[in-house]
């Protein structure tokens, strides 16, 4: 408690604090002890007990202080390294599913709809073999930040393991799902990687699930999401399947 306050107060304000504790622990001493040999505290010794703490507690707190800080920032950028997957930079699995749980628990409160995507790069093995895993990692990276420019603030998108990306949605449900991914899939149709001095274009499949009433876990929606997903891949390259949409949209490029 007394440090989450020191590290939110900051340097200064953390030093002027304990400053003026050390003060009143002084003051609040000396007054005591005098009271207890039957006499009151001299005006001098009140002054000491005003100028030794305002002199030596700064001297003590502001390095302690400074190294409090320097802690809590690595810890931050322990636990953010925790989070991500060392290649592409966006959220491993671990930390998406802990996001998930937490947006099914508010949707089991509150009601609101939420969807999960997962994409799969089309082909990817076949173009690792062929160009390098250099190559497939730069695909990687260029698949992840597609993903992340082309989706809101409010969405989540992870590295879900090999070449597969997967995305929470929150507050998305029907149609919505479909322009979200629509989007993502226009970006990418543009989008080329040069391997070794030439350009080439990919594309992803994709499987969509949206929480209902019959999901009471988040592993229900996921598997869903996961069987939308091998229909589109089952269906050809560049296919997206929403498994609360009977209707396929096909690649119209």
């Amino acid at each position: 408690m007394l440090r989450k306050l020191l590290i939110r107060l900051g340097l200064v304000r953390s030093t002027l604090l304990l400053t003026l504790l050390s003060i009143l622990i002084t003051v609040v001493l000396i007054v005591g002890i005098s009271r207890l040999n039957g006499g009151e505290p001299s005006q001098l010794s009140i002054v000491i007990a005003v100028i030794i703490p305002a002199i030596l507690a700064p001297i003590y707190s502001v390095p302690f202080l400074r190294l409090l800080i320097r802690l809590d920032v690595t810890e931050k950028d322990l636990r953010e390294l925790a989070r991500q997957d060392d290649l592409t930079g966006l959220y491993n699995r671990t930390y998406f599913i802990e996001m998930a749980e937490r947006e099914m628990e508010r949707t089991l409160r509150y009601g609101e709809p939420f969807s999960i995507v997962i994409l799969d790069i089309d082909e990817f093995r076949q173009m690792n073999s062929l160009h390098g895993h250099s190559a497939g990692d730069k695909l990687l990276q260029v698949m992840g930040e597609v993903c992340l420019h082309n989706l809101r603030k409010s969405d989540i998108v992870a590295r879900f393991g090999g070449d597969e990306f997967i995305a929470l949605l929150p507050n998305t449900g029907g149609n919505n799902v479909r322009v979200c991914v629509e989007r993502i899939r226009r970006v990418l149709a543009k989008t080329t990687v040069s391997f070794s001095g030439r350009d080439v274009r990919f594309t992803a499949c994709v499987g969509a699930a949206t929480y209902d009433n019959s999901c009471t876990e988040l592993d229900m929606i996921l598997q869903l999401a996961d069987q939308a997903l091998h229909q589109a891949k089952s269906l050809g390259k560049n296919q997206f399947v929403n498994s609360w949409d009977d209707r396929i949209i096909e690649n119209k490029e």
